[in-house]
């Protein structure tokens, strides 16, 4: 016997596809159906992978900018401190002997074997100071 739609064993059309394992209707429907769904599935994991490496990315560029603000202040934190500690130990060994003498502007030698160099502060990787949103970052640190 046949039905209307086709040869369906006695069914009509919509209680064969009622009966079919894919309920989306004829085989071709399915796979479209189903390779839609890949599609859209791929097109999202595609989208979240993108967007996670990108997050990835951005959070290692912070984590080294951030090494590089603290490998620049400490850097000026050295060259302040070696330019003191030069500064003191002339002090102490020069000007101090005559710091009670009524003439020592007249004892004072010239302080040979002392190499006055100035500090060697890189001030363009410490600009970072200045993105700051506190207009008296430079006060506060002072």
């Amino acid at each position: 016997m046949k039905a209307r739609g086709g040869d369906h064993a006695g069914l009509s059309s919509a209680e064969y596809r009622l009966q079919s394992p894919l309920i989306l209707g004829t085989g071709w429907d399915a796979w479209v159906a189903i390779g839609t769904i890949v599609l859209a599935v791929a097109t999202f994991g595609l989208i979240v992978a993108t967007w996670w490496a990108d997050s990835r990315r951005r959070s290692d560029d912070r984590v080294e900018k951030a090494k590089r603000n603290v490998g620049a202040a400490n850097n000026a934190i050295f060259e302040i401190i070696r330019f003191y500690n030069k500064a003191l130990n002339f002090k102490e060994q020069v000007l101090d002997e005559q710091r009670q003498s009524p003439i020592r502007h007249f004892l004072l030698r010239p302080a040979s074997g002392v190499i006055w160099q100035s500090c060697r502060i890189d001030f363009s990787s410490l600009s970072f100071l200045f993105e700051s949103n506190d207009p008296n970052v430079l006060g506060t640190l002072a």
